[in-house]
């Protein structure tokens, strides 16, 4: 039986060959897979041309037909194909990597690592192996399980991640659901009923690219046209014997975030938004939520809970999980946007011109607003929470930046 597999999902992506790169540096041994969503950038088509005769890499355009989201294509299809792969063909294990994503240090143990979670963590149906993120709160959904050495987090499938492949052998028919496009609590739920969780790696090896800032909020731009200046700007820069020493031997009660490392040319820490098809408010609602929690706790960052040894998850929460709420929630969107269309459609047709022309620019507020980020308190929140990273950073290292 073949032991690991890497799956490095892809479309039209201009740090491609950077996350190629760092695997190549930084990943554990294995066969190394690209899923193509049927990319058609120069770039790319020029990277599969050299990649034809290529004994390290191997290129894959599964044909699934036409793709089901706008957004996100055939991203979840294509998930379902790499896992029936990697079964099929007797893999032990496979890591899902994602083509703004990166490995920053070579772990020489992290197969045995995967192999030791795997075991001690029966319910463990992946090993996520990135860094936090300082603006998502994780002390209601994450535990640190000290005889696992992981964290364990209310959540049963995320797109990166090491999958446990026996249990994904006890269960031919989960497939992965694209209703929406980005249906990560969906899929997260059916695996929870299954009473499988995922787990985030103690030292974790990887990061996310955070793509040129546009504005101070963190939206990614690609504003460059040059391939070379992109690939030389977002490229992440590994880390050196101080800082993996750091990530060894950090207070496993604090996550580790990525926002901590000096992952470029400069030496101030700087929040991570990474998502460019998001809009700026939801970063902003974000790091006011933040504050606010950490306002009410008393903490900041917050302390997570850690356990002696590991105990099976309790059952109970699914019933109540977020996840089951999304699914609800997304239903009730979709009738409240066609009664929205409907009454909008009949106020053009029966109201006057002034009254069309006023809730045309209602509306256009509103959506500046979500895509600029147009909100004083986020943006003071904003700021706030950027005055604590740096002094956490610092904390981190031990020093002033």
């Amino acid at each position: 039986m073949k032991d690991l597999v890497i799956f490095l999902f892809n479309y039209n992506s201009p740090v491609l060959l950077n996350c190629m790169r760092s695997i190549d540096l930084f990943g554990p041994s294995g066969d190394k897979i690209i899923i193509d969503d049927k990319s058609n950038s120069p770039d790319c088509l020029e990277i599969f041309e050299n990649l034809k005769n290529s004994s390290d890499w191997k290129v894959i355009q599964p044909d699934l037909g036409p793709k089901i989201n706008r957004h996100y294509g055939n991203y979840y299809p294509n998930m379902r194909f790499a896992l029936n792969y990697a079964v099929d063909k007797g893999y032990r294990h496979c890591l899902f990597m994602e083509d703004d994503q990166q490995l920053l240090w070579k772990r020489p143990d992290q197969m045995e690592y995967v192999e030791r979670v795997f075991s001690e963590a029966q319910d463990c149906i992946m090993l996520h192996p990135l860094f936090f993120r300082r603006i998502i709160r994780y002390d209601r959904t994450l535990r640190y399980i000290s005889s696992v050495k992981a964290y364990r987090i209310d959540r049963g499938f995320t797109t990166t991640g090491f999958w446990n492949l026996e249990a994904v052998r006890k269960h031919p028919d989960t497939q992965f659901i694209c209703q929406y496009g980005d249906d990560l609590p969906t899929n997260s739920l059916q695996w929870m009923q299954l009473g499988y969780r995922v787990y985030c790696q103690n030292a974790p090896i990887g990061g996310v690219i955070p793509w040129r800032r546009r504005r101070q909020g963190g939206r990614r731009s690609t504003a460059s046209t040059n391939p070379d200046e992109i690939r030389n700007e977002l490229n992440l820069r590994p880390l050196n014997d101080q800082e993996i020493a750091l990530v060894l031997n950090h207070d496993p009660s604090t996550p580790l975030y990525q926002d901590y490392l000096r992952i470029n040319s400069k030496s101030s820490p700087v929040l991570i938004w990474h998502r460019s098809h998001s809009a700026i408010d939801r970063f902003l609602m974000l790091c006011r939520t933040m504050n606010r929690a950490e306002r009410d706790v008393g903490s900041s960052p917050i302390k997570l809970d850690v356990l002696p040894s590991w105990c099976p998850p309790d059952q109970t929460e699914v019933a109540s999980h977020s996840h089951q709420k999304y699914v609800a929630r997304r239903a009730e969107m979709e009738q409240r946007k066609q009664l929205t269309a409907s009454r909008h459609k009949d106020r053009f047709s029966s109201t006057s011109f002034l009254h069309s022309v006023i809730a045309y620019s209602k509306g256009l507020f509103r959506a500046l607003r979500s895509r600029y980020g147009l909100s004083v308190p986020g943006y003071f929140a904003y700021l706030v929470l950027q005055r604590k990273l740096s002094r956490e950073s610092a904390q981190f290292y031990g020093k002033e930046i």
